[in-house]
């Protein structure tokens, strides 16, 4: 055993009860304390952001789309709750279900303009809408509007006359979106959201339909959102643009996520919990002589619990209690298939008839004026191990990027198994059949060995015990089976290697083509000769292989063909034996000297 610790599994059921179950406990004690006082105003207001923060987790914290433009879904509820109420006599309590609707429908339009930018790009461009929405309401002549008050009002209005309601709608409305988010995370959605986050390339190449992910995340958190702003609107008895819409109601559920620990599920609860109050008892003694004093104590408890605690309280708290729950007693590791397999050799199979699985016909691509690949035909016949091989800058990776969907052909078709995959997505690619590596490894970090093995089986399979099945089978197939449970961030380059061919192949299926784009890079041989085997028993299975390799000596006993490329054009196909004396690819890797 490499390492005693175990990866931090998905939020299982048992943890996620224990902490909703002390959240609702503590909520209710705090609003049957405060009574009808009026410090239930503040206990109202904090309830309110911890759903807000809440929901914007979700997207953020857990599908890893930093978004700052979330004052538009808070509004649009503010405002439904409001203008329905004025308009035809809707309680507050159902016009906050309508705009719970427009918030989700409007983060689908956004998020259709949006979301193929990434990182930054897509959080600033964010950032613009609510100031859009704050123009439009104002041209609307929504500059202030008044919540109707009837301190006579039933439970649909919150009953005005007892505060206490509306901190218990405030406090059902974040239980609602903390059991939201643990069946999100618990689920398949939830494992491609994880995936995204890392890796939002290597989700795509395992099938991982990695925009349509993030669309639904966003408009899962607007609608949640939308709730928050239609209870705000509740408890201010008063909306504006400035104030709903505003720049600092986009940066709020940032803060209370950050402060608590982005990515978990009490990170807002703590966040909100910490800094609202104490920002309302500040304001309330010193807001007269210090104006702007929240802003204040939000930006200095942020900066100071990101200096001392990167990552936010909530992790440093769990960790705590789980150091002193083990006792410092190493954790034991379960193995789903009792130990790893011992690669077996290689027995030699015929090729099956029938049509080849890929063919490639007249690709070509340039960058600008620079021609990367250039008219490039070949095909892989089903069962076949073929190597591409050519000097640096020939073009192989450029070549795997169009045949997997990253990059598109200036020219020529490509078909999997008889249909056209040329314009298709990476995501529809894999799909299809292909499972892919990279030139280095990638693998997603925040999550188990078996977790990134379950991502695409969980695209092949309908049911999550297939495709956790699935997973188990592919690790060990390249003998992983003891580090399953694993995080991946201690594992060797070897098992690194082993892990994203595993996650390849569960992709691809059993009898799908594999890209593997230098996968013997920095290995040693033992490393090697694992991965070779796996792959000579893929290949048995039914599986077809296209593999990338800088030398032909590193692969020569291994493929059954060699394609080889200089300078984006093939130069030389044929068996091994056949390369290794071809005139021309002597040329290409050694020079005109070496050419008898």
């Amino acid at each position: 055993m490499m390492q005693a610790r175990q990866a931090k599994p998905s939020i299982s059921i048992r943890s996620a009860v224990i902490q909703m179950g002390l959240f609702a406990l503590l909520g209710t004690a705090i609003i049957l304390f405060y009574g009808d006082g009026p410090e239930q105003e503040t206990v109202s207001i904090t309830l309110i952001y911890i759903t807000y923060a809440a929901a914007w987790n979700i997207v953020a914290g857990y599908g890893g789309q930093f978004t700052f433009g979330h004052a538009a879904f808070f509004g649009i509820g503010a405002y439904a709750a409001t203008l329905f109420t004025i308009w035809i006599g809707l309680p507050p309590f159902f016009g906050i279900w309508i705009g719970v609707v427009v918030a989700a429908l409007t983060a689908t339009g956004i998020g259709l303009i949006t979301l193929k930018l990434r990182g930054l790009y897509f959080g600033l461009v964010t950032a613009v809408f609510p100031i859009v929405f704050a123009v439009v309401f104002t041209y609307l002549g929504f500059q202030e509007v008044s919540v109707p008050f009837n301190p006579n009002a039933g439970l649909a209005y919150f009953m005005p006359d007892d505060p206490r309601v509306l901190s218990g709608a405030a406090l059902a409305a974040a239980l609602l979106v903390g059991v939201v988010t643990v069946v999100l995370v618990r689920s398949k959605f939830g494992l491609f959201l994880g995936a995204l986050r890392a890796d939002q390339d290597a989700a795509e190449a395992s099938g991982v339909a990695t925009t349509r992910m993030k669309i639904y995340a966003l408009a899962l958190s607007a609608g949640l959102s939308a709730i928050a702003g239609g209870l705000y609107a509740s408890a201010a008895l008063v909306v504006t643009p400035a104030d709903t819409f505003g720049a600092q109601m986009s940066v709020k559920p940032v803060l209370f996520s950050v402060f608590g620990g982005i990515g978990t599920l009490m990170g807002p609860v703590v966040g909100a919990a910490v800094l609202v109050p104490l920002s309302e008892a500040l304001t309330a003694h010193f807001g007269a002589s210090l104006p702007g004093l929240s802003g204040l104590v939000y930006g200095g408890s942020l900066l100071l619990v990101i200096t001392l605690f990167p990552a936010g309280l909530v992790p440093v708290i769990s960790g705590f209690v789980r150091r002193q729950m083990e006792g410092g007693a190493a954790v034991r590791t379960i193995s789903e298939h009792g130990s790893a397999l011992v690669p077996d050799e290689a027995r030699v199979v015929a090729l099956p008839g029938g049509p080849p699985i890929l063919e490639v016909h007249d690709v070509s691509k340039a960058f600008g004026g620079t021609r990367v690949l250039v008219d490039v035909s070949f095909q892989v016949e089903r069962g076949e191990i073929l190597g591409v091989i050519g000097p640096n800058g020939a073009g192989k990776t450029t070549l795997f990027n169009i045949i997997n969907g990253f990059l598109k052909s200036d020219a020529g078709r490509i078909r999997l198994s008889g249909q056209d995959v040329t314009l298709l997505r990476p995501s529809l690619i894999a799909q299809a059949g292909i499972g892919r590596t990279f030139q280095t490894a990638r693998v997603f970090t925040n999550m188990s060995v078996i977790e990134n093995v379950m991502v695409p089986a969980a695209v092949r399979c309908a049911h999550h015990a297939e495709a956790h099945d699935s997973a188990v089978h592919c690790l060990a197939e390249v003998g992983l089976s003891e580090q399953a449970h694993l995080p991946v961030d201690g594992l060797t380059t070897g098992e690194l290697r082993r892990l994203e061919l595993a996650r390849a192949m569960a992709t691809a299926g059993p009898r799908g083509l594999l890209l593997l784009d230098e996968f013997l890079g920095g290995l040693n041989a033992a490393d090697s000769g694992v991965l070779l085997a796996s792959l000579r028993r893929y290949r048995a299975g039914g599986g077809s292989v296209l593999a990338i390799e800088h030398t032909m000596r590193a692969m020569a006993g291994f493929v059954d063909r060699f394609v080889v490329l200089d300078f984006g054009k093939v130069i030389a196909q044929g068996l091994p034996e056949e390369i290794w004396r071809n005139r021309e690819v002597v040329k290409a890797y050694l020079g005109d000297k070496w050419v008898a």
